[in-house]
């Protein structure tokens, strides 16, 4: 990410939500491993989006207050979206096609060569 700090650590930041006209802030904690098998809950339960939402509002206060994911089903689309675009980069949400190539990576050469070859 562009706008991590020097350390690894990713920097707090505010996004303004359209929707509902307030600010949100984004924390820089790290997720936990509790914090995936929450969002994996969901994703089995209501879907991938489900488990999005999850992991977002482990990292979202807005006015203050924590969000929880049924907080995410009742917020206007357009905040979802600020929430999202926020979020583009940072290494612990990464888009399904960055989890893809991480999963599918050709394994290291071994430096023997190919059968058949002279």
């Amino acid at each position: 990410m562009a706008d991590a700090a020097i350390d690894g650590r990713i920097p707090e930041r505010e996004v303004f939500l359209p929707g509902c006209e307030k600010l949100a802030k984004i924390s820089g904690r790290p997720l936990k491993g509790r914090d995936m098998i929450q969002a994996q809950r969901y994703a089995a339960k209501d879907g991938d989006t489900a488990g999005g939402f999850a992991l977002l509002a482990t990292v979202v206060t807005i006015d203050g207050m924590p969000q929880v994911y049924e907080d995410f089903l009742d917020m206007d689309t357009r905040d979802i979206t600020a929430i999202s675009n926020a979020v583009k980069g940072d290494p612990r949400f990464p888009t399904p096609a960055d989890a893809a190539a991480a999963t599918t990576q050709p394994p290291a050469s071994r430096g023997s060569s190919p059968s058949g070859s002279a």
